[in-house]
């Protein structure tokens, strides 16, 4: 079974965005510390159906669901969320598959 975490950024604040990017993918490294590799992370992100794609995907494979878990529970993380806040909005979620 693979365990997948998926974070999304649309920015609201642009140029705050922009000036945030470095810090928030810092602290989105903190992942690894907690067992995730990335699968993706940035990069084109094409829509293929539905509303426009976000600015920013990261996709993690972590082979414990308590591993994503403890990472999206971290200090790391919440300080991640805490500096998201000011200038996008975050979607995340966790997803089992086999």
């Amino acid at each position: 079974m693979s365990i997948i975490g998926n974070v999304s950024l649309t920015a609201t604040d642009v140029d705050a965005f922009s000036n945030s990017l470095d810090r928030l993918m810092e602290l989105a490294d903190s992942a690894v510390e907690h067992g995730g590799r990335y699968l993706a992370k940035g990069g084109t992100i094409e829509a293929t159906q539905s509303e426009p794609p976000p600015d920013r995907i990261l996709v993690l494979e972590f082979e414990h669901v308590s591993q994503a878990r403890s990472w999206m529970r971290s200090a790391e993380y919440a300080q991640f969320t805490d500096l998201a806040s000011t200038c996008c909005q975050v979607r995340s979620m966790i997803v089992e598959g086999t």
